[in-house]
């Protein structure tokens, strides 16, 4: 739900709740399943405005094992906050 949300916000600019991103996530999923062309219908039934220090927070996706930094295989992998993606720098 959260990652599917999150994808929603980056793709087409709509800041939606986890609620959507469940509903989002399923509509997706069996729209992938069908073998045949359908009409389906899903909602935007929330707002993300709530979710800004959680969902919408990498570094609280990070810390609970929802999201994953790509690996570098040098010393930006050890560093779990970096100045450049605007926080304060840290050795993990």
């Amino acid at each position: 739900a959260f990652t599917t949300a999150r994808e929603l916000l980056r793709k087409e600019g709509v800041l939606a709740g986890s609620s959507t991103g469940t509903l989002l996530a399923a509509a997706l999923r069996y729209c992938r399943a069908q073998t045949e062309p359908k009409r389906v219908v899903t909602f935007v039934c929330d707002s993300g405005n709530k979710y800004l220090s959680k969902m919408y927070n990498d570094h609280w996706m990070l810390e609970q094992g929802l999201l994953s930094k790509p690996q570098h295989g040098d010393l930006r992998d050890l560093i779990a906050y970096r100045h450049d993606e605007g926080a304060a720098v840290s050795a993990a």
